[in-house]
């Protein structure tokens, strides 16, 4: 036979070094586990803000869609009491034509 034979001693170098490589490894993806979970800390606590201010701005918009629900109501009533106005204007109007020729008087539109 022409092959070394290889001791236990040599074996167990060979694994030595290949843990020791393996631990360099991990300790580099531990620091990049650890700098993703920073940012993702990050990330969360801002989402949290995000989460906060939304519900604020539901809250606001729906005081402002209260706000504008009284208004339109308020114009509609506006509206309403207008077309019974003029209703009213337009039959004073007719009442004062009728007693004007009935009273032989000519109006005259300035």
């Amino acid at each position: 036979m022409s092959q070394k034979e290889i001791t236990n001693n040599e074996i167990m170098e060979a694994l030595g070094q290949f843990a020791n490589n393996v631990d360099e490894r991990f300790g580099t993806m531990d620091k990049r586990f650890d700098a993703v979970d920073k940012h993702l800390f990050k990330i969360d606590g801002r989402l949290d803000n995000l989460e906060t201010d939304m519900s604020e701005v539901k809250t606001k918009i729906s005081h402002i869609e209260s706000i504008l629900d009284n208004h339109m109501k308020r114009i509609e009533e506006i509206l309403q009491e207008n077309q019974v106005q003029k209703y009213q204007q337009d039959r004073m109007e007719r009442w004062i034509f009728q007693l004007a020729d009935k009273l032989d008087i000519k109006l005259k539109y300035e």
